[in-house]
């Protein structure tokens, strides 16, 4: 998503809603993603102990991508998609990802990273206006229970780690499916949101309306959720009465 972020700075941010209202009123927070942020706190200060480097801080934490869809259709999600600043761990990992290997640089001794990473979960730094350095990882987060480790409730979490806290408006022009374009603050002020105005419309037409409804990958994903996928034009037509051809799927 943030690679699309060059592109997105020329889109129309008048049509975005933001502030401390919700898309709608029974969208949460879920409780496994504040699980997860507490564990990476916890990891951060046992990886600050008989470290000569700066310590690591979760400066901001924002949810983003397709759980409130997903929410708003009563669908479960597939994983969730995080956006962190935390700028000492960015420099790090530019600064060693040469002498050490990514794991090695994400945990130290009993600070374990609370993701295991997939076998290509980790995407290498890259740079923009909006976040700085930035880079992402992929892995399955397991909550403990009052048990041990939860593995029935494991979720997969992509999450982004960037150098700069951001603005969530800029982060919502960000996808241009009005559907997927829901970010919302979650540490350490929860309770501010950024949306499209159309969410609520085109999530209740069940529609995915993008400029991409060619892709085959979003095709799928609109299969998987029961959606129909179109281009802007065809949804102008829909809008209409004129059913546009991708209805037919």
């Amino acid at each position: 998503m943030l690679g699309f972020y060059e592109a997105a700075k020329k889109r129309d941010q008048s049509q975005y809603y933001k502030g401390p209202k919700k898309p709608f009123e029974e969208l949460t927070i879920p409780a496994i993603v504040h699980n997860f942020i507490q564990d990476l706190l916890k990891a951060e200060v046992e990886y600050s102990k008989g470290r000569t480097l700066p310590p690591r801080k979760t400066e901001q934490v924002v949810m983003f991508g397709g759980f409130a869809l997903d929410q708003k259709l009563g669908l479960p999600s597939k994983d969730y998609d995080l956006y962190i600043c935390s700028p000492q761990l960015v420099k790090e990992m530019k600064d060693y990802i040469r002498e050490y290997t990514y794991e090695e640089i994400l945990s130290h001794g009993s600070a374990r990273f609370p993701l295991t990473l997939t076998e290509d979960g980790f995407h290498h730094l890259s740079q923009n206006d909006l976040v700085g350095n930035y880079f992402a990882v992929v892995g399955l987060y397991i909550p403990r229970g009052p048990k041990g480790l939860d593995y029935d409730s494991a979720k997969t979490f992509d999450v982004c780690f960037g150098e700069k806290e951001i603005d969530l408006e800029s982060l919502a022009v960000c996808t241009d499916a009005p559907v997927m374009s829901v970010v919302a603050s979650v540490y350490p002020e929860e309770g501010r949101f950024s949306y499209h105005t159309e969410f609520n419309t085109q999530a209740e037409q069940r529609i995915i309306c993008t400029p991409k409804a060619h892709l085959k990958i979003l095709r799928e994903k609109a299969g998987r959720k029961g959606m129909q996928i179109m281009s802007p034009d065809e949804y102008a037509a829909f809008q209409s009465g004129v059913k546009p051809s991708t209805f037919d799927m």
